[in-house]
This record gives C-alpha cells, sequence and structure tokens, in this order.
C-alpha cells in the first residue's frame, strides 16, 4: 500500500483516545471563548487610549491659545500704561 490510509484497516479508536480528543477540543473552546474576552478588552481599551490622546491633544492646544493670550496681554500692558 502506498502513502494514502485505508480506514477500514485501522482499528477505532479507544475509549481513552477518544476521552483525550474529547478533552483537548473542550480546552481548546475555552482558549477560544478566553482569547474573543481579551479582544474584546484590548478593543474598549484600545478605544479609550484613542479618546484619550484626543483630549490630550484638545489640552495641548488650549495650553497653546491661553500662552498665545497671556502674551498678547502682556504685550498690550507694556504698550499702554495701566491708569487707575
Amino acid at each position: 500500500m502506498g502513502a494514502r490510509s485505508n480506514f477500514k484497516d485501522e482499528k477505532p479508536p479507544s475509549h481513552k483516545e477518544l476521552g483525550t480528543v474529547s478533552f483537548v477540543l473542550a480546552a481548546l473552546k475555552q482558549h477560544e471563548k478566553e482569547l474573543d474576552r481579551l479582544v474584546t478588552k484590548l478593543s474598549e481599551v484600545t478605544m479609550q487610549l484613542r479618546e484619550n490622546d484626543k483630549a490630550i491633544l484638545k489640552v495641548d492646544e488650549l495650553d497653546k491659545k491661553i500662552e498665545n493670550l497671556r502674551s498678547e496681554i502682556s504685550n498690550v500692558t507694556k504698550c499702554r500704561p495701566i491708569t487707575k
């Protein structure tokens, strides 16, 4: 016979072998569920980080605007003496 296996010549799997295969399949299913849960959590965290990055950029923009306003106010007060 060649490289092909003939199922008629093979003996059926034992109860122990079937139990082992069943155990492996159950473990794989459990790992798949855990991976799905972790992927979902990672997706949520990624979205939160993106939102945080957007907030940080907005704060940076506001800081720049505040600094520009301070500079303008400083320039105006230097040019004009404040009278009481």
